[in-house]
């Protein structure tokens, strides 16, 4: 089953995308159990991230015969909401960022874009690691639980 998941996946790029959580995950981590500094490294990584993203859509549209306006106008707002979160205090940024990953995934989804299964499926796995460790990093920073 697992074969027919992933049928058409380069085997780099699964590699190169969970590699990629493991910054997010050493930097959650980091908030609960190291020093406090590790909430800019997991807001910064986040934002790279979810740049990323949009540039994801920016090459899709770049390498389509006839290319929708739209999609070069979206592809840039995921990068536009990391720099926000990058003005804010980690405790704002850390959950705007979450939102911001899994709102971009959701738009992906409903506007049909033209990437292949096994990136939608590869997106949608490392779309919910991302999320669960800003959302994790950011429950870290609160004061109920964590070094807030």
């Amino acid at each position: 089953m697992a074969d027919k998941l992933n049928a058409g996946q380069p085997p780099a790029a699964a590699w190169m995308g969970y590699l990629g959580l493991l910054p997010f995950l050493a930097a959650a981590l980091g908030l609960w159990v190291g020093p406090a500094w590790f909430a800019g490294v997991l807001s910064a990584y986040g934002a790279v991230i979810l740049s990323f993203v949009g540039a994801i859509q920016w090459g899709l549209a770049s390498s389509a015969d006839h290319p929708r306006a739209d999609a070069f106008y979206a592809s840039v707002v995921p990068a536009l909401v990391a720099w926000l979160a990058l003005l804010l205090p980690a405790w704002l940024a850390l959950p705007m960022l979450a939102l911001g990953v899994v709102v971009w995934r959701v738009w992906e989804g409903l506007n049909g874009l033209s990437m292949p299964r096994w990136l939608g499926r590869l997106r949608t796995v490392l779309t919910i690691g991302a999320v669960i460790s800003l959302l994790g990093g950011w429950l870290a920073l609160l004061p109920i639980t964590g070094k807030g």
